[in-house]
């Protein structure tokens, strides 16, 4: 009869702390200050994270607010500093950074890029558009965008040259420039490094004065 009374009060004991355990949970997760905590992980996760971009089509609107207030056109490979989203219907639209100004654009036109990438597009949009031969070998320029491309020539040792124009960027993440001649010269290694810094015209200019004696 005692074992039985013992069973019955260790059984009923168990029981309680297995109840509030479960009801502990439930209840700590019902408050306000956890709900406030539990809000504030979800929106941190889903906070948005500013990128670098590109605009992926020539002609695209910059706007002063999203798909209104029509500023610029946007020359396609615009370089683009993204620092908020919004939509509008069905549409997602990019507070951006762009040399015409900051602005709204629609994001399907708009192509993620790499820091070097979109460093060497603000330069040449800006005007920097030149190169100096810093090596004593020669700058090797390819015939095509690729490493793997025939060399087409050097840009020798204390020489200026002039890029034309700033070539797609492949999967490899590399940056080309077109030099005026038609060849293509390495501008970074797809690896965050840019190998040849672009110079304005009269930085071109100094260096020219400066080092053609030397040559």
């Amino acid at each position: 009869m005692k074992n039985n009374i013992i069973k019955r009060t260790v059984c009923a004991a168990l029981a309680a702390v297995s109840l509030s355990a479960c009801i502990a949970v439930p209840s700590a997760l019902n408050n306000t200050a956890s709900k406030i905590s539990l809000v504030n992980s979800i929106e941190a996760e889903a906070a948005f994270q500013p990128f670098y971009a590109t605009v992926s089509i020539m002609g695209t609107s910059l706007y002063d607010s999203p798909n209104r207030g029509y500023k610029a056109k946007l020359w396609a490979f615009t370089p683009l500093y993204v620092t908020d989203e919004t939509r509008v219907g069905r549409n997602y639209y990019y507070k951006v950074q762009t040399p015409e100004g900051e602005g709204w654009v629609n994001g399907r036109y708009v192509d993620r890029c790499s820091r070097e990438e979109y460093d060497i597009r603000v330069d040449f949009a800006e005007g920097k558009r030149y190169v100096f031969g810093t090596n004593i070998r020669g700058m090797v320029y390819r015939k095509s965008p690729s490493v793997d491309s025939e060399v087409a020539g050097r840009i020798w040792f204390l020489y200026i040259a002039q890029i034309e124009r700033i070539w797609p960027t492949g999967s490899d993440g590399i940056v080309w420039g077109q030099l005026t001649n038609g060849g293509f010269l390495q501008l970074s290694d797809g690896k965050g490094h840019r190998t040849v810094e672009l110079l304005s015209k009269e930085e071109a200019d100094r260096l020219n004065s400066i080092y053609r004696y030397y040559r």
